[in-house]
């Protein structure tokens, strides 16, 4: 039986690590969804490990231990992470479908995406550093989150630019891009029917002949309404009706 302060801070650890696995597999459905590929999805997670071996790596070299603030890092490190990875599996799955081989799409991708992970990952490590450092009084308790974001970006991105580049490359391996798409219209789709436009232009050709739109205007203005001008004291001076040709006198 646990007692003072450790009965809770077991709750709470155990509480936060089912929201870090929620969390996970929240970004896997959503990633999937997105993918319209649970391959790539998984391919775009494949730099998790790094972050939490990142973690566990400075927080054993800076002997700080497990706690709530270290968590959190190590939420924002995936966080970060994930992001760097959907932009490189993005990047390498376009490449893929233009029709390059995966190690090339994989190897194309990477060096698009270099530059602007190691910017963000730079950016957000060197403004970690004096939280890291404890600089300030009163500072010392926001160091493991500090420790734990600079150790899990420096991991995930080695794993971002170089595992997850191996991965897309291993797991497409030879395979063709096709589209995931069922739709019959879809060009793309490996169901595409060329016919299947024309039969639907064709059943709302036969339902406007069928029921044809009702026409709101007045009688006068709807088209084939004869206009009748002339007064009936008119007519009966010609004798004629109005718009019958005009009778021509005798001549003796």
């Amino acid at each position: 039986m646990t007692k003072g302060q450790l009965a809770p801070m077991v709750e709470m650890f155990k509480a936060l690590g089912i929201g870090l696995a929620v969390a996970v597999f929240v970004i896997l459905v959503l990633l999937t969804a997105y993918f319209q590929s649970p391959r790539l999805a998984l391919i775009s997670i494949g730099a998790v490990p790094g972050v939490l071996a990142g973690v566990v790596t400075i927080l054993y070299v800076t002997g700080t231990t497990l706690n709530i603030e270290s968590f959190m890092g190590t939420i924002m490190c995936l966080g970060v992470s994930v992001s760097n990875s959907v932009l490189l599996v993005s990047f390498m799955n376009e490449h893929w479908k233009s029709g390059a081989r995966a190690i090339e799409s994989a190897v194309v991708g990477a060096s698009e995406r270099l530059r602007p992970i190691l910017m963000t990952a730079c950016a957000m490590t060197v403004g970690m550093l004096p939280m890291a450092f404890e600089l300030e009084r009163g500072s010392q308790m926001e160091g493991p989150l500090g420790r734990a974001v600079i150790g899990g970006l420096v991991m995930s991105t080695g794993a971002t630019l170089l595992v997850v580049p191996s991965i897309f490359a291993i797991t497409i391996g030879r395979r063709e891009a096709r589209s995931p798409s069922i739709y019959p219209d879809d060009p793309d789709s490996p169901h595409y029917d060329p016919e299947f436009g024309d039969d639907d232009a064709r059943e709302q050709e036969q339902k406007k002949k069928q029921n044809p739109p009702l026409d709101l205007r007045p009688p006068s203005a709807q088209p084939g309404h004869a206009i009748d001008s002339g007064t009936p004291q008119n007519r009966g001076r010609s004798g004629a009706e109005p718009g019958a040709a005009p009778e021509t006198p005798l001549s003796t």
